[in-house]
């Protein structure tokens, strides 16, 4: 079962390679929802099983890109909506954790 931020981190991960203005490496996932990178690892492996051939790695540059002729995995979604709306969620998030004395 998929929690909640977990599906936004997939939701985001579309709709980053679905910008294509730049490659998508687990760095950029865990700069924007503050998780380690093994946990981005899981999200990009969760996200390939459940979409298989969307993603396709680029091993000179290290980062993800949608695959050719891959359709968005959430097409009824706007990308750019979506990057904004879980970066705010994501930082929403954060500020609730520190206020209760959490992970920040």
């Amino acid at each position: 079962m998929t929690t909640f931020f977990q599906t936004m981190r997939l939701l985001w991960i579309d709709a980053a390679v679905q910008s294509e203005q730049a490659l998508l490496r687990r760095a950029d996932i865990c700069q924007t929802f503050d998780i380690s990178i093994s946990q981005a690892a899981l999200d990009l492996r969760q996200f390939q099983t459940a979409f298989p051939g969307r993603l396709e790695y680029d091993r000179s540059a290290k980062g993800y890109r949608a695959a050719a002729q891959s359709m968005p995995s959430f097409p009824e979604c706007e990308p750019a909506t979506i990057r904004t709306s879980t970066a705010s969620i994501a930082i929403a998030k954060k500020r609730l954790d520190r206020a209760k004395g959490g992970a920040a």
